[in-house]
């Protein structure tokens, strides 16, 4: 079955991060988990990191929803996570924020599947960089909720095999 596509810029909120000032110490400690490229790429929904924003930090950041896809797009290009709780990132990392058309699980493991996508889409520079616009035109594909939903319990089922068997081995 071939499901009709629709570009990144048309089913979600894109979101490029932002960093606050190191300078001032006051932007940082207690809050809210603050992403950089190195917590990415952990299956697990992202709910801490190392670095936190205060509420300081918080207001000169753009904050994203549980359920935003976060996707690096400076460097480490294509590595992805998915937020689990209230979260805010650096400028290396775009996110994504679904609309009513898209299950965010669903984007989540579409974008960890397209990792060479978003690397052919980058400029090759010193650093690599899929800049925003580059990374708005980034098609998904659209099969119905319901569809969608199927596919996320599938894939959330082989994630949790994937995790027994993990843990056999340790």
């Amino acid at each position: 079955m071939r499901w009709r596509r629709a570009k990144f810029a048309e089913v979600a909120e894109i979101v490029t991060g932002s960093t606050p000032p190191k300078k001032d110490l006051d932007n940082y400690g207690p809050g809210v988990p603050w992403v950089k490229p190195p917590d990415l790429d952990a299956w697990e929904p992202i709910t801490e990191t190392a670095e936190t924003l205060s509420p300081k930090g918080q207001r000169l950041a753009r904050l994203l929803p549980e359920g935003a896809v976060m996707v690096c797009c400076i460097g480490s290009i294509g590595r992805v996570g998915i937020a689990g709780t209230t979260v805010a990132t650096n400028q290396q990392i775009n996110s994504l924020i679904f609309g009513q058309r898209i299950n965010p699980r669903f984007g989540y493991y579409y974008c960890r599947h397209i990792s060479q996508q978003f690397q052919t889409a980058a400029r090759n520079a010193v650093v690599p960089i899929l800049n925003k616009s580059n990374f708005s035109k980034i098609e998904i594909p659209l099969p119905p909720l319901s569809e969608q939903r199927r596919i996320v319990e599938i894939l959330d089922q082989a994630d949790a095999l994937r995790k027994k068997r993990a843990e056999a081995d340790a």
